[in-house]
C-alpha cells in the first residue's frame, strides 16, 4: 500500500486517477474505474489523454488498479501498450472487474493479482454494423481477426493454445 499520496494529476471526472506517492518516491498507483474510450458521454479512459499522464510518471514502481467493463477495443489496446513500454515495474490488481478489453489492459502487467471475489471477462470482439451485405461481411471478417489478434494476447501472457482461448472468447468466460 501507498501512503503519503499526493493529490490526483488530473481532474477526478476521468475515469482513471494517478496519484504519486510524492518527492522522490519509488511508487506511483494509477486507478483505471471506468469504460475505456475516447467517448464523451460512454468511456472516459482515453488512450491519448492516458498516454500524457503516464508520461508523467518516473516511479520505479507502477500499481494499476482495475475495475473496468472494457470499452473500445484499440483505445485499451493502445494503453496496454502503453503500460507495458513504460520502464516502471507494473503490478496490476483487478479490483472488481477487468472485462472485456479490460482484461487485455490486465495482461500488461509484470504481475497480475486478483483481489477477493474480483473477476476476468473475455469474449469475441463485437460492434455495431451498418452498410450493405458486402460491408457487413468484411465487418465479420475485421471482427475475427480482431479476435484472433486478442486469444494470441490471453495465450502469450497465460499460456495454452491460441484456440482454447479463441473458444473460451467464444463462450463468454468468466474467471475468478
Amino acid at each position: 500500500a501507498l501512503t503519503n499520496r499526493a493529490q490526483p494529476t488530473q481532474p477526478a471526472n476521468r475515469g482513471y486517477e494517478f496519484r504519486d506517492a510524492g518527492g522522490d518516491s519509488d511508487s506511483a498507483e494509477l486507478l483505471i474505474y471506468s469504460e475505456i474510450g475516447p467517448w464523451a458521454d460512454w468511456g472516459d479512459v482515453s488512450a491519448e489523454s492516458f498516454a500524457g499522464q503516464l508520461g508523467q510518471v518516473t516511479a520505479k514502481n507502477l500499481t494499476v488498479r482495475l475495475n473496468s467493463p472494457g470499452g473500445s477495443v484499440w483505445e485499451g489496446l493502445a494503453i496496454a501498450n502503453l503500460i507495458r513500454s513504460h520502464p516502471a515495474n507494473v503490478t496490476m490488481v483487478v479490483d472488481g472487474i477487468a472485462a472485456s478489453i479490460a482484461s487485455i489492459i490486465m495482461l500488461a502487467g509484470d504481475t497480475i493479482i486478483m483481489g477477493p471475489q474480483a473477476q476476468v471477462m473475455i469474449h469475441d470482439a463485437l460492434t455495431i454494423g451498418y452498410g450493405n451485405a458486402a460491408d457487413l461481411r468484411e465487418l465479420a471478417d475485421l471482427l475475427d481477426r480482431q479476435s484472433d489478434n486478442l486469444a494470441r494476447a490471453y495465450a502469450t501472457r497465460a499460456g495454452g493454445r491460441y484456440d482454447t482461448w479463441r473458444n473460451r472468447m467464444k463462450a463468454e468466460t468468466w474467471f475468478s
